[in-house]
């Protein structure tokens, strides 16, 4: 299964498109990943609220939690608070993070990720 979850903050755009947006996102990545296994079901969700809550109730389910990282620093994520952070101490399942592109923890000549696992 993969969950693109989401908030939407008002702003310019509406839910819809915010919502739209997200899906498309997901679908991109998707593609991308599944032409290495493509005979592999993949079960698409876009699900709006608070992405802690949301994938930690999907974890206690899952087999995985494979997670995205921003690329943001020390600094903002201490200060802000890191979706990848509570997961990683919280889900029910092993977590792995991978970070961005272009990013200080992305290594282009290899995987670089962050794993978890619940003891």
């Amino acid at each position: 299964m993969a969950v693109n979850v989401w908030s939407y903050a008002g702003g310019g755009e509406t839910a819809e498109a915010v919502r739209a947006a997200h899906r498309h996102a997901l679908d991109e990545l998707i593609d991308r990943v599944h032409t290495g296994a493509p005979d592999v079901p993949v079960q698409r969700e876009i699900v709006e609220g608070d992405p802690v809550r949301m994938l930690l109730s999907v974890s206690s389910d899952a087999a995985m939690l494979v997670l995205g990282s921003h690329g943001y620093g020390r600094l903002s994520r201490a200060l802000l608070g890191s979706v990848g952070a509570q997961c990683l101490r919280h889900a029910r399942c092993p977590v792995v993070i991978v970070p961005a592109r272009g990013t200080a923890g992305h290594r282009s000549s290899e995987v670089d990720a962050h794993v978890g696992r619940v003891s």
